[in-house]
């Protein structure tokens, strides 16, 4: 997997673990670039956390990346599920709160029918 990430240069993974509940790794996200937009991937690892507060960890990294990265355009993120409502509505509400401090104003849409969140963005 690590000579293709290197290869094709599409597909790039992030460990996580990195935000504030950073005490141990319990996902793997895979973003993976095309011409018409971004899809990231949030898969979990053994982890003692919930579904929802990995997602909420995930998200953090998610916004924290798209800055970092300069990614642009139409993002849809997959996250762990399957969620209750609630939580997929705060879910929606923390990342419009990540989003605030973007100077690139994302725009978290909402959540798709197939229950993915769906973010756009203007690169710099």
């Amino acid at each position: 997997a690590e000579k293709r990430m290197k290869d094709n240069k599409k597909a790039l993974g992030v460990i996580g673990g990195m935000g504030p509940l950073a005490t141990q790794l319990f996902y793997k996200m895979v973003i993976e670039k095309t011409e018409a937009l971004t899809v990231i991937d949030v898969n979990s690892s053994k982890s003692k956390l919930s579904a929802h507060e990995v997602n909420l960890e995930a998200a953090f990294e998610i916004m924290r990346q798209l800055r970092l990265r300069n990614i642009g355009g139409i993002v849809i993120c997959d996250f762990i599920g399957p969620e209750d409502e609630k939580n997929k509505l705060a879910l929606v509400e923390f990342m419009r709160e990540l989003a605030l401090v973007d100077p690139n104003k994302p725009e978290i849409v909402g959540i798709t029918k197939l229950g993915l969140v769906e973010i756009t963005r203007k690169r710099n």
